[in-house]
């Protein structure tokens, strides 16, 4: 009986890990420096090309930034807000237009692989890049845009 309980025992948690939630593959985004209206940051992108996974890392950054904000950084706090499903669907047509058709580069100063793109499991590849964003060039975007108000309004 001992043995059973045992063996039941290991039946459910190789139950419970093989039917867990499989997690997508998640990235980091370090602050570097900054000097005024600039940051930059170290990003991973994940993707299932190099290309795919510099795209993911640079729109990493701009989530950050947005949505997180960066400690240690002149942008501690979100830009927008912490309700980042709720704001992308009330500013739906922006953010279509912002990082669907790649508008956030126009924000971008440069995007510099810091590391060759290395091979991950599942046909996945990681690439790391140091990022350097126009603050006051995004900042004034959104304002136009209505995202924000602007400041002392």
């Amino acid at each position: 009986m001992k043995h059973f309980s045992i063996l039941t025992l290991i039946a459910l948690a190789g139950l419970t890990i093989a039917c867990s939630k499989k997690t997508s593959p998640s990235a980091t985004v370090n602050y570097l420096s900054g000097d005024d209206g600039t940051v930059s940051m170290r990003c991973i992108g994940i993707g299932k090309s190099a290309e795919e996974a510099k795209i993911q890392a640079e729109i990493n950054c701009f989530h950050v930034i947005l949505f997180r904000g960066l400690p240690g950084s002149v942008q501690k706090i979100p830009m927008i807000g912490t309700d980042e499903s709720l704001i992308m669907k009330e500013y739906e047509d922006y953010f279509d237009s912002f990082f669907k058709e790649k508008r956030y580069r126009s924000f971008l100063m440069s995007s510099v692989p810091a590391t060759p793109s290395v091979r991950l499991k599942k046909k996945n590849t990681s690439l790391t890049l140091d990022t350097k964003i126009n603050l006051v060039s995004l900042r004034r975007d959104l304002e136009s845009h209505g995202v924000i108000r602007k400041f002392g309004l």
